[in-house]
Protein backbone atom coordinates (compact mmCIF):
# COMPACT_ATOMS: atom_id res chain seq x y z
CA UNK A 1 0.00 0.00 0.00
CA UNK A 2 1.27 3.20 -0.69
CA UNK A 3 1.95 6.30 1.60
CA UNK A 4 -0.54 8.30 0.28
CA UNK A 5 -3.11 5.67 0.14
CA UNK A 6 -2.50 4.85 3.90
CA UNK A 7 -3.31 8.14 4.76
CA UNK A 8 -6.93 8.31 2.39
CA UNK A 9 -7.59 4.49 4.13
CA UNK A 10 -7.03 6.46 7.58
CA UNK A 11 -9.19 9.40 6.64
CA UNK A 12 -11.79 7.17 5.29
CA UNK A 13 -11.56 5.24 8.55
CA UNK A 14 -11.33 7.58 11.12
CA UNK A 15 -12.29 10.73 10.03
CA UNK A 16 -15.71 10.66 11.12
CA UNK A 17 -14.93 10.55 14.72
CA UNK A 18 -12.96 14.07 13.70
CA UNK A 19 -15.96 15.44 12.21
CA UNK A 20 -19.63 15.77 13.48
CA UNK A 21 -23.29 16.98 11.51
CA UNK A 22 -25.56 18.86 13.76
CA UNK A 23 -29.06 18.65 12.39
CA UNK A 24 -32.78 18.77 13.00
CA UNK A 25 -35.70 20.50 11.79
CA UNK A 26 -37.43 23.95 11.71
CA UNK A 27 -40.92 23.23 12.07
CA UNK A 28 -44.15 25.08 12.51
CA UNK A 29 -45.25 24.35 16.26
CA UNK A 30 -49.21 24.26 15.79
CA UNK A 31 -50.19 22.99 19.36
CA UNK A 32 -47.56 25.34 20.92
CA UNK A 33 -46.20 21.96 22.92
CA UNK A 34 -42.65 22.70 21.73
CA UNK A 35 -42.35 19.78 19.71
CA UNK A 36 -42.66 18.09 16.49
CA UNK A 37 -44.26 14.70 18.30
CA UNK A 38 -47.19 14.09 19.99
CA UNK A 39 -49.49 16.49 17.66
CA UNK A 40 -53.04 16.03 18.14
CA UNK A 41 -52.20 12.73 20.04
CA UNK A 42 -49.74 11.08 17.22
CA UNK A 43 -46.59 10.38 19.67
CA UNK A 44 -44.76 8.68 17.19
CA UNK A 45 -44.54 10.82 14.13
CA UNK A 46 -43.77 14.27 13.39
CA UNK A 47 -47.07 15.77 11.96
CA UNK A 48 -46.15 19.22 11.68
CA UNK A 49 -44.65 20.78 9.06
CA UNK A 50 -41.06 22.22 8.49
CA UNK A 51 -40.72 26.05 7.90
CA UNK A 52 -37.99 26.56 4.84
CA UNK A 53 -35.45 29.32 4.10
CA UNK A 54 -34.59 29.46 7.82
CA UNK A 55 -31.10 30.44 8.08
CA UNK A 56 -28.75 28.09 10.51
CA UNK A 57 -25.20 29.49 11.96
CA UNK A 58 -23.00 27.63 13.78
CA UNK A 59 -20.07 29.34 15.97
CA UNK A 60 -16.75 27.75 17.57
CA UNK A 61 -16.27 29.31 21.18
CA UNK A 62 -14.45 31.32 19.83
CA UNK A 63 -17.49 33.31 18.34
CA UNK A 64 -16.00 32.39 14.69
CA UNK A 65 -18.73 31.34 12.31
CA UNK A 66 -17.88 27.68 11.16
CA UNK A 67 -21.04 26.63 9.21
CA UNK A 68 -24.05 28.22 7.78
CA UNK A 69 -27.25 26.78 5.90
CA UNK A 70 -31.06 27.51 5.14
CA UNK A 71 -33.41 24.64 5.89
CA UNK A 72 -34.98 22.77 3.14
CA UNK A 73 -38.84 22.75 1.72
CA UNK A 74 -39.41 20.30 4.85
CA UNK A 75 -37.79 22.65 7.40
CA UNK A 76 -34.65 19.92 8.03
CA UNK A 77 -31.01 21.28 7.89
CA UNK A 78 -27.67 19.32 8.59
CA UNK A 79 -24.47 21.98 9.52
CA UNK A 80 -20.92 19.65 9.02
CA UNK A 81 -18.29 20.51 11.96
CA UNK A 82 -15.56 19.32 13.91
CA UNK A 83 -15.49 17.72 17.35
CA UNK A 84 -15.79 20.68 19.54
CA UNK A 85 -18.73 23.26 21.36
CA UNK A 86 -20.81 25.31 19.29
CA UNK A 87 -23.64 27.92 19.46
CA UNK A 88 -26.24 27.34 16.63
CA UNK A 89 -28.41 30.48 15.83
CA UNK A 90 -31.83 29.99 13.99
CA UNK A 91 -32.66 33.14 11.95
CA UNK A 92 -34.29 34.85 9.07
CA UNK A 93 -37.99 32.75 9.59
CA UNK A 94 -41.14 34.48 7.97
CA UNK A 95 -42.03 37.34 9.85
CA UNK A 96 -45.88 36.01 10.32
CA UNK A 97 -44.06 33.72 12.70
CA UNK A 98 -42.70 33.76 16.20
CA UNK A 99 -40.81 31.48 18.35
CA UNK A 100 -42.68 29.18 20.23
CA UNK A 101 -42.93 29.68 23.84
CA UNK A 102 -43.35 26.04 24.73
CA UNK A 103 -40.58 23.34 25.35
CA UNK A 104 -37.80 22.72 27.47
CA UNK A 105 -35.19 23.07 24.56
CA UNK A 106 -37.49 25.09 21.78
CA UNK A 107 -38.08 28.20 23.44
CA UNK A 108 -34.66 30.02 21.78
CA UNK A 109 -33.54 30.60 18.37
CA UNK A 110 -29.64 30.15 20.14
CA UNK A 111 -28.43 27.09 21.57
CA UNK A 112 -25.49 25.69 22.95
CA UNK A 113 -24.74 22.14 21.59
CA UNK A 114 -21.98 19.44 20.83
CA UNK A 115 -21.34 18.17 17.28
CA UNK A 116 -23.33 15.22 16.24
CA UNK A 117 -26.38 16.42 18.62
CA UNK A 118 -30.01 17.05 17.24
CA UNK A 119 -31.47 20.75 17.35
CA UNK A 120 -35.13 21.55 16.65
CA UNK A 121 -36.35 24.71 16.38
CA UNK A 122 -40.34 25.45 16.74
CA UNK A 123 -42.31 28.35 15.42
CA UNK A 124 -45.33 29.99 15.86
CA UNK A 125 -48.00 31.61 14.34
CA UNK A 126 -50.39 34.10 16.42
CA UNK A 127 -52.28 34.26 14.31
CA UNK A 128 -53.61 30.33 14.52
CA UNK A 129 -54.97 30.88 17.99
CA UNK A 130 -57.42 33.74 17.75
CA UNK A 131 -60.74 33.20 18.93
CA UNK A 132 -62.08 32.96 15.50
CA UNK A 133 -59.73 30.22 14.54
CA UNK A 134 -60.60 27.84 17.82
CA UNK A 135 -64.31 28.90 16.78
CA UNK A 136 -63.46 27.40 13.69
CA UNK A 137 -61.48 24.23 14.85
CA UNK A 138 -63.90 23.53 16.95
CA UNK A 139 -66.44 23.46 14.12
CA UNK A 140 -64.34 21.57 12.24
CA UNK A 141 -64.09 18.74 15.02
CA UNK A 142 -67.57 18.56 15.96
CA UNK A 143 -68.47 17.83 12.37
CA UNK A 144 -65.61 15.54 12.01
CA UNK A 145 -67.35 13.56 15.28
CA UNK A 146 -70.49 13.86 14.06
CA UNK A 147 -69.36 11.98 10.84
CA UNK A 148 -67.73 9.22 12.93
CA UNK A 149 -70.52 8.64 15.35
CA UNK A 150 -72.25 8.18 11.74
CA UNK A 151 -70.25 5.46 10.75
CA UNK A 152 -70.40 3.81 14.03
CA UNK A 153 -74.09 3.50 13.59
Amino acid sequence: MKKGSRYLFLFLVFGSFLFGNISGVVFRDLPINGSVYGTYGDNNTSVEPGVQGVTVKAFDISGNEVATTTTDENGNYTLTTSAGNYRIEFSNWPSYLEESVMGAVNNSSVRFVSDGDSVDFGLHNPDDFTQQKIQQWLHQYILMVQQVEILEI
